[in-house]
């Protein structure tokens, strides 16, 4: 399958037809909705339109999404469509363990592991696409079982560790006396700092941190 993307402004410049002109195509997606970036997805072999996936990416067009983000998702669900490929599958035929595979496929086996956040956005738009399926009997149901509390398989991991960086004490120092104290970085008064009680605020930071002011 190959995927490719709509773009008015190469269409008006580019196409040649006897058919219609490119002035007449741009016209035609303007007069449908159908905004730059909308994926496409043609058969390899014939270049006709892959359905149901062009109905869905119609459908994102419609929820008028920035022409980048349409790429995007586009580019996820074609690489899902390589990995079914590779498995002798396709996407309207994935099961549990196609989808399972492919998410520990993105996680750990590939050449660059993308972290749970790329997951997540990834794995979302999946199971928004399966829901478009469903919704519009294509499936009978999502390849995907819900399990408590709303995930399922695909979800990215829990973060079991609160996500903390330290600061040193010259930050903090700088965080106290020019966040909340109202002083620019060279120690003078800052004259435009909109707090305030800058003093309560300096001595707010002390007590609640380190229980006694620093010296």
């Amino acid at each position: 399958m190959q995927l490719f993307s709509v773009d008015r402004a190469v269409v008006e410049r580019y196409l040649q037809s006897d058919v219609l002109s490119g002035a007449e195509v741009a016209e035609l997606l303007e007069h449908r909705g159908i905004s730059d970036g909308t994926p496409i997805y043609l058969d390899d072999e014939t270049l006709l339109p892959v359905e149901p996936l062009n109905s869905w990416a119609r459908s994102l067009s419609y929820v008028d999404l920035d022409a980048s983000t349409m790429r995007d998702y586009g580019r996820i669900i074609a690489r899902l469509d390589r990995h079914q490929s590779g498995r002798g599958a396709d996407l309207l035929s994935a099961t549990e363990s196609d989808l399972v595979a492919y998410k520990r496929f993105r996680t750990r086996h590939q050449r660059r592991p993308i972290e749970a956040a790329a997951w997540g956005k990834e794995s979302g738009l999946i199971d928004r696409f399966y829901g478009f399926l469903v919704d519009n009997r294509h499936l009978d149901r999502r390849p995907v079982r819900v399990a408590a509390r709303g995930r399922n398989a695909l979800s990215p991991r829990l973060r079991l560790g609160m996500d903390i960086r330290h600061m040193t004490f010259e930050q903090y120092r700088y965080f106290r006396d020019v966040g909340l104290g109202g002083q620019l970085p060279d120690a003078q008064v800052n004259r435009s700092f909109r707090g305030s009680a800058p003093h309560r605020g300096r001595a707010g930071a002390d007590l609640a941190l380190g229980g006694r002011p620093p010296s």
